[in-house]
């Protein structure tokens, strides 16, 4: 059942809505790279992807954000999370403790189980082409737990309670608790009105950190408007609360660094 988004007062809603797909993803530089692999579905950032978050800081700099009261929510992904953290140590550098702001990890945010399990087993257009040594299988865990994450980056809350939880079975697709598959569309249009309007957000900044096609479902969704394009790497796009009895949001603005290019949707909505 959908989050009743018209039960919640202005007040009682984000201020604005900061949500940016994650940075340039290591075997996207080097396709090679998933070849030596033990996780090849959940790659580090690379060195431009480390650069494009620092880029990103500084817009978010620009636009007032490190002075004001933030929450920083990411997907579990490794580059997700690297992303997350990097942006936030240097948003607030020289505004107080990074600490002070730890990264929330949400697996609502996570990416769709559809391209994790084909990245898995080699079947990805990316990385279909690149010669392997021996057949790929189903790894578990998909995706990483809170307390693994802060090996990667320490600044993780882990105390947080994620809004929803994802579920694999063991041929590696995504599932409902029950057990029946579910889609990327039915995971986002079903819980992100319960994530973005948790109490503990009230009048703050939310920033959410995801992929390309979550962003988009994202955006799609809290402000009914259709996206023709993918969003590219930090791709941020700005979410305004409407005022009054208006329940929605309205896209107040979007930002990319130079030389990132978002890629035109040539399928119908909601495909990929």
């Amino acid at each position: 059942e959908l989050h009743n988004m018209k039960a919640v007062p202005e007040e009682f809603r984000p201020k604005r809505i900061l949500l940016f797909r994650h940075a340039e993803r290591e075997d996207h530089a080097r396709p090679e790279w998933a070849e030596h692999s033990a996780r090849p579905h959940d790659p580090p950032l690379s060195s431009n992807g480390k650069r494009q978050c620092k880029d990103l800081a500084r817009k978010l700099r620009e636009m007032g954000v490190a002075e004001e009261e933030v929450v920083v929510l990411s997907s579990p992904l490794v580059r997700a999370v690297q992303t997350a953290g990097k942006v936030v140590k240097e948003l607030f550098k020289g505004y107080h403790d990074v600490g002070v702001v730890k990264i929330k990890v949400d697996y609502l945010l996570s990416e769709r189980g559809r391209n994790i399990k084909s990245r898995m087993l080699g079947l990805h257009p990316s990385i279909s082409s690149i010669p392997r040594s021996a057949p790929r299988t189903i790894c578990h865990p998909i995706v990483l737990e809170k307390g693994d994450l802060m090996s990667i980056e320490h600044n993780i809350d882990i105390s947080y309670k994620t809004t929803y939880q994802t579920h694999y079975n063991k041929d590696g697709d995504e599932t409902a608790p029950s057990g029946r598959l579910i889609t990327l569309d039915e995971r986002i249009n079903s819980n992100i009105h319960a994530l973005v309007h948790r109490p503990e957000y009230h009048n703050k900044t939310l920033v959410l950190v995801s992929h390309g096609g979550v962003t988009r479902r994202i955006v799609e969704n809290l402000t009914s408007t259709h996206l023709t394009y993918r969003p590219g790497y930090t791709h941020l796009h700005i979410l305004e609360r409407l005022s009054g009895e208006n329940p929605g949001y309205r896209i107040g603005g979007a930002w990319h660094p130079h030389g990132v290019t978002t890629k035109k949707l040539k399928a119908a909505p909601g495909v990929d």
